[in-house]
């Protein structure tokens, strides 16, 4: 299984990032492929008979049980129980997804779930309200901050299911253009102590601080409103560019059909007429989903009854409605304000009905 969105990114990369690329010094060559996460030596192990072994599987199982202190320096019980310690607070974000298939933090996203404030506050001065995401960053224990534009390039292009060690979508949020770089120094005198358990205790202090850092950031950054955007713009029954409004729906079927100025001559037009002839193959609409407990994940079939009519493709609670909403493209029959339908959410079947914009 593979990311829905792999490869039409990819074209645009050697211009897109030229500039920054050579600042870096850098060069990206034009068969450059991001890489699978299952094949990192953190996920390989389990899988890959050929790099695994006794030895390796006991190495990462004395990180939770199970180990055995040994005579040299930086292996006494001691030694362990600190590593295993330092890697604790991690671990309990981690563990808590792993029947879902998800490692938070490692294999998957780090997810949190504080409120969200119902409006975003206005930024008068975008490089002063920089500066004060990496002062709060760094208030929170990161040594260093930047924020830049997004580049997909370095992320894995699937993510691993931990359950069985396949491929799976990286779930990553949609609509994401910019983000936040942070990096904290581990403890510099237990680092040379490697390979010893010391060293490990230095890594896994870090892993559980860093998950503090980013459960902070991102609470603050929900206080500031940073999610209502999306939030809002569901409500009001705006489409997202690359996750509602995508090159395999024309502009009709997006519901764009206001734009389409049909005295004019463009490219496509010829082709759109001969479609629009057909008839639409979908449509996009917004849906009211009952339940409270989380937004739907883009990519999840649309139910009538058991038969898939159609798919999400973008989601977001609505706190100026306060409803659970969703947009997503349905055969033309099933586009009808009131239409009830079903959508898996949570690992269960939950009712959806569509629904007109809900805000204002």
């Amino acid at each position: 299984m593979t990311s829905s969105n792999w490869p039409s990114n990819q074209p645009d990369w050697q211009t897109r990032f030229a500039e920054s690329d050579k600042a870096a010094g850098i060069e990206i060559t034009e068969d450059f492929e991001p890489f699978t996460q299952r094949n990192d030596v953190f996920n390989r192990v389990f899988w890959d008979e050929r790099v695994s072994s006794k030895k390796t599987l006991q190495f990462f199982k004395s990180y939770r049980v199970g180990f055995k202190p040994r005579k040299g320096a930086g292996f006494s019980r001691k030694d362990l129980a600190l590593r295993n310690a330092s890697w604790s607070v991690s671990d309990l974000f981690s563990n808590r997804s792993n029947d879902e298939g998800k490692r938070e933090g490692f294999q998957s996203l780090l997810e949190v779930d504080s409120p969200v404030a119902r409006d975003q506050i206005e930024i008068d001065d975008e490089a002063e309200f920089t500066n004060e995401v990496k002062s709060a960053a760094k208030l929170f224990g990161a040594d260093l901050v930047g924020v830049t534009e997004i580049d997909e390039r370095w992320h894995y292009r699937t993510r691993v299911d931990v359950r069985d060690f396949s491929e799976t979508d990286p779930d990553l949020p949609d609509g994401m253009t910019t983000v936040i770089m942070m990096a904290h120094a581990m403890d510099y005198n237990l680092v040379k102590t490697y390979p010893s358990a010391l060293a490990g205790a230095a890594t896994g202090a870090e892993y559980s601080h860093e998950a503090a850092i980013v459960t902070q950031m991102v609470t603050f950054l929900r206080q500031l409103g940073m999610y209502a955007l999306d939030s809002m713009r569901l409500e009001m029954g705006y489409g997202h560019w690359k996750s509602d409004l995508i090159t395999e729906f024309n502009p009709i079927e997006a519901g764009l059909e206001k734009l389409v100025n049909w005295k004019k001559d463009f490219v496509g037009k010829a082709g759109l007429e001969k479609q629009m002839a057909l008839g639409n193959r979908k449509q996009r609409v917004i849906l009211e989903i009952d339940s409270v407990e989380a937004p739907c994940q883009p990519g999840e079939a649309i139910f009538e009854g058991e038969k898939v009519v159609g798919s999400i493709t973008s989601a977001a609670y609505g706190y100026r409605s306060d409803k659970n909403l969703a947009m997503g493209y349905v055969d033309p029959q099933y586009s009808g304000v009131g239409t009830q339908l079903s959508v898996f959410l949570l690992a269960q079947k939950i009712d959806a009905k569509i629904c007109q914009p809900t805000w204002p």
